[in-house]
């Protein structure tokens, strides 16, 4: 009887402690996925940022410039001088629009089961089995 509980016990324990090497294995591969999501996710969110503040400057640069070139107070000299530097200012917003337009991107990204593991997840001897290794002789006192 004794033997029969320390196997049972010892072989528990072997199994138990294989649970725990897979979950420690597992927790440790989400972690590591979830940081790399939350990477791509602060990345592109920082592109964005930075294009979404370019844009706002370019659109103010745009109002003064409307606001200097639609002035009724300017006179009409002075509303060429403005007319021709505008004319290189607005290059320099369209090419900078240009340049935003090609950084204009976040990346698509999802999640993709190995499948290795999925399969694991389907299968009935997932953990492993219970094999039969011999049998032992009970000494008779």
């Amino acid at each position: 009887m004794d033997e029969v509980e320390k196997q049972s016990k010892d072989e528990m324990d072997r199994l138990r402690k294989f649970r725990a090497q897979i979950n420690t294995y597992l927790d440790r591969r989400e972690k590591e996925l979830l940081g790399n999501i939350q990477k791509m996710k602060t990345d592109d969110e920082r592109v964005l940022a930075e294009l979404k503040t370019d844009c706002e400057l370019a659109k103010c640069g745009l109002v003064a410039t409307r606001t200097e070139l639609t002035s009724g107070d300017v006179p009409d000299n002075q509303r060429y001088v403005t007319a021709r530097r505008v004319q290189k200012e607005l290059r320099a917003i369209h090419d900078k629009m240009e340049m935003m337009a090609g950084r204009m991107k976040s990346r698509r990204y999802r999640f993709v089961k190995d499948a290795d593991t999925e399969g694991l997840l389907g299968s009935n001897m997932g953990l492993g089995t219970l094999d039969v290794a011999g049998e032992f002789e009970i000494l008779q006192t």
